[in-house]
């Protein structure tokens, strides 16, 4: 199973697809989460609060988002960090009750066997809340200016 009920990329394939297509999907994560990386990297910035916050969010969030074979339980930190992120950024409320509530939901599936969401529904709205950080991210990178990457004690 590429996805085991965990609202991610995967959902989407069917439970018969090759082997073959994790290993591709693992190669592909790799690569995104890479070029991400790079693309930081070529950005200069000043490492506040605010963003490690955000990229720690981002990263709880993506990786579990592109990498094949994931469970319930990858979105943890995902969930923790998310509502520091709402006390962080009030404004940005639906991201840890959007967040929270997937999570919530794929975990009382698996022990309560509840079947009332599809979890393609619930993936598209982890991409929403993956795309909106995602966002916040480079609203904050580029309201920085560029600058050299500190970290301040």
């Amino acid at each position: 199973m590429l996805s085991m009920y965990l609202p991610n990329l995967y959902t989407w394939f069917p439970e018969d697809t090759p082997e073959y297509i994790g290993t591709a999907g693992v190669f592909f994560a790799g690569g995104l989460v890479l070029l991400s990386l790079f693309c930081l990297y070529k950005r200069q910035f000043a490492l506040t609060d605010e963003i490690l916050l955000t990229l720690a969010l981002f990263y709880a969030l993506f990786v579990p988002f592109v990498l094949p074979h994931m469970h319930e339980r990858y979105y943890y930190p995902a969930d923790i960090l998310s509502v520091a992120y709402g006390f962080y950024f009030p404004e940005k409320f639906y991201v840890p009750v959007l967040t929270v509530l997937s999570s919530t939901y794929v975990v009382c599936h698996n022990l309560f066997q509840t079947d009332f969401l599809s979890v393609q529904f619930l993936s598209l709205v982890m991409l929403f809340v993956v795309v909106a950080v995602a966002r916040h991210l480079y609203l904050q990178i580029k309201a920085e200016g560029p600058g050299r990457l500190y970290v301040q004690v």
